[in-house]
């Protein structure tokens, strides 16, 4: 199957894909994978080497199951490749749209695709916004990083959607003052609002001391960052709407959304393959938590085969019980790389230690981060709660209890916690070993 054909047959699946059955989209998706492998060892030398030294040939993949034999591919290998090595040779490189992940973990990786891969990713993404209520008329604002479009993404299509008054979309920066960012957002009167949960939070605490404001958005969509419980109450009590948790990457664009009956996470099954791996490398069980390794079936100009994406999340049921044929995902928890290793070869996941947080006083923090600085100290920043902040030492005993007498605990009290370069705010951050920027 060409490239093209496969394309074609990826926009079918756009209207298609939640009416089909489980037995459908495993079918759809073993289709596509073998067609994606022999493409990529046929025409990409990274790609045509890493299936040779593993005794793989395209021709073995041949189900779902058969994908395990092809070993998983690290960001910072693809990092370190020449641009040559990751392109599909079919393809002209300087015709493909370029765009840089955000280099959270580090260098930030280049993503190339084709115009009509890059569109078509994009179509998956917005039958996730329609999912959850977006309407054609709808007035969307994002609250995020104002960015340069590649030259080669023309926008045809959008800028022509959005010249009959349909799919209207801005972006209000979210490095301005969370006071300016309110008036922009007031100016513009969004029928839809999106950005990462820390931006949205700030905008939404001014919310409670002027709720004289006709800043009224029908819903929220949070992406980038992980969607902690505190940050979810905050948003919706300020803005007096739901919020919906969106699953992204520049890799892959979209990876699931929420569901708006079950608030689980549908992965985007028809344009990708997510597998929830463990430590072991077996495949998580529904309730295990793994690390997320993506396939992207339409990822031709530069494919994505076993990728390993840095997140770690809950794996969820095989189908929704809402009636879609989705998989899910039970809970984002954060990046891989957030788990801090401790004194005498243990240990945990900065998760863990938001969650204690939360148990023990979840009501009087507005916002926090922990940051590893050594091997024996972690430093926890909060933002509490001003009519009742939280007593340090319930903290320190508190996060105690996972990190172990040996590692000392500093709690700091901070007026705001500003997004870093990239827009967003980190949560978990180790400084020792490979966790540091």
């Amino acid at each position: 199957m060409t490239a093209a054909h496969a394309l074609s047959s990826g926009l079918a699946s756009v209207a298609r894909g939640p009416r089909m059955t489980r037995a459908e989209l495993d079918d759809h998706q073993g289709q596509r994978l073998r067609a994606l492998v022999a493409h990529a060892h046929a025409t990409v030398p990274y790609y045509r080497c890493l299936l040779d030294r593993a005794g793989v040939s395209p021709g073995q993949i041949s189900t779902l199951e058969d994908l395990s034999s092809i070993p998983i591919t690290e960001k910072t290998v693809l990092r370190s490749l020449p641009s040559q090595d990751v392109i599909s040779s079919r393809f002209d490189p300087d015709h493909l749209i370029q765009s840089r992940t955000s280099g959270s973990s580090g260098t930030p990786l280049i993503v190339r695709r084709r115009w009509i891969e890059q569109n078509l990713l994009y179509l998956y993404r917005m039958r996730a916004w329609r999912s959850v209520g977006l309407k054609a008329r709808d007035r969307r604002v994002g609250l995020g990083v104002v960015r340069t479009a590649d030259p080669s993404d023309s926008k045809v299509v959008g800028s022509a959607v959005r010249s009959l008054g349909l799919y209207r979309r801005s972006v209000v920066n979210v490095f301005l003052p969370p006071v300016e960012a309110l008036a922009q957002l007031e100016r513009v009167q969004p029928d839809v609002l999106h950005g990462y949960p820390s931006g949205l939070a700030r905008v939404a605490d001014l919310l409670h001391e002027k709720p004289s404001t006709n800043l009224r958005p029908r819903f929220l969509m949070a992406g980038a960052e992980v969607l902690t419980a505190p940050l979810k109450r905050r948003i919706e009590a300020g803005f007096g709407a739901p919020v919906y948790n969106m699953y992204g990457c520049h890799e892959f664009n979209l990876v699931a959304s929420e569901c708006r009956p079950t608030g689980e996470m549908h992965t985007c099954d028809d344009a990708l393959i997510l597998e929830v791996v463990l430590e072991d490398g077996r495949p998580a069980s529904e309730g295990e938590r793994g690390e997320v390794v993506v396939t992207g079936l339409y990822s031709y100009g530069m494919p994505f085969i076993r990728y390993r994406l840095g997140d770690v999340v809950t794996q969820g049921h095989r189908t929704c019980s809402c009636g879609a044929p989705f998989s899910t995902i039970r809970q984002i928890e954060g990046r891989a790389f957030e788990c801090f290793e401790l004194p005498g070869g243990r240990s945990v996941h900065a998760h863990q230690l938001g969650l204690r947080l939360m148990a023990e006083a979840g009501d009087r923090i507005k916002q926090y981060q922990l940051v590893q600085e050594r091997l024996d100290h972690v430093v926890l920043r909060i933002v509490p709660e001003e009519a009742s902040p939280p007593d340090p030492d319930l903290l320190r005993g508190a996060l105690g209890e996972l990190l172990g007498p040996r590692v000392d605990v500093s709690v700091v009290f901070e007026p705001d916690l500003p997004p870093d370069a990239t827009g967003k705010t980190r949560y978990y951050r180790s400084l020792i070993g490979g966790g540091a920027d």
